[in-house]
């Protein structure tokens, strides 16, 4: 009966550590270094997914500089573990030749529940350039409010800088028009602030854009917004579910236990 019971027991142990294992979906999503131009009409965007969990029904939505996108949306329907999906996002109507700072929005389901990531990155189109600005030291001073340094150290420019966050977020302001110089460095502040409750850890970006001599120059910087708690976007809900389940396991078990001691006849006294 005892080694029935520790079985049970163990048995027990074994479905609260498994229920408690949430799957996470760590995504990364980077783009082709290659020049869009008119024999190679396309941004090659690489969505990888790093966690344990599979992302399913996974919808794209590219937000394109400096061309049009024939594009609107690009879909697939799973991202397993340790793999790696690779879209076409084709582009007409270029305009000035450089580099550009490009937004992919991406859709995925983990469960029951839809998250919003944002993946910025620099394209090149019909040519490459260096941007002379540096976007550096993103701070969180203080609670929503955010401060960052732009640098100029070549020539003056009118830069176009523009704070992009994913759906959940909103940033304001969320655009400025900064004269820099190449002696003193350039401060912005705004904030960012969660448009419904949630937990997570948002990528955004400052891209920061100019017009020199005919060629566009684009810098960009990411940073790190967490709301609520520092947790990677699609894990919050899961790691809550396993908390739940801990908590109702220990509960089951201390139940089991109590009933088990309930149940364990009375010891024998006398000679019987």
């Amino acid at each position: 009966m005892q080694r029935r019971a520790a079985v049970l027991v163990l048995a027990l142990a074994s479905l609260c550590l498994s229920m408690a294992r949430a799957d996470t979906i760590t995504l990364t999503g980077t783009c082709s270094p290659s020049v869009v131009n008119a024999t190679h009409d396309y941004i090659e965007f690489n969505l990888s997914n790093s966690g344990n969990g599979t992302a399913t029904d996974i919808l794209l939505l590219p937000k394109i500089s400096g061309a049009s996108s024939y594009n609107q949306s690009v879909s697939a329907n799973i991202l397993a573990p340790e793999s790696t999906l690779q879209f076409m996002v084709y582009a007409h109507n270029l305009s000035y030749p450089g580099d550009y700072a490009e937004n992919f929005l991406v859709e995925y389901g983990q469960g029951s529940s839809t998250f919003i990531a944002l993946f910025p990155c620099l394209v090149p189109v019909l040519a490459r350039t260096q941007s002379a600005v540096l976007i550096e030291d993103v701070a969180n001073s203080s609670r929503s409010a955010y401060n960052a340094t732009i640098v100029n150290p070549s020539y003056p420019v009118n830069a176009s800088v523009q704070v992009v966050v994913p759906e959940e977020l909103t940033a304001r302001p969320s655009a400025f028009n900064v004269e820099l110089n190449t002696t003193v460095p350039s401060r912005i502040s705004f904030n960012v602030t969660p448009l419904a409750s949630g937990v997570g850890t948002f990528t955004s970006a400052i891209e920061a854009s100019y017009v020199y001599k005919g060629m566009h120059y684009a810098s960009l910087q990411t940073f790190g917004v967490s709301i609520g708690a520092a947790a990677s976007g699609g894990s919050g809900d899961i790691t809550l579910l396993a908390l739940a389940a801990i908590i109702i396991c220990i509960i089951a078990l201390i139940a089991f236990s109590i009933a088990r001691g309930r149940a364990r006849p009375a010891a024998k006294t006398g000679d019987g």
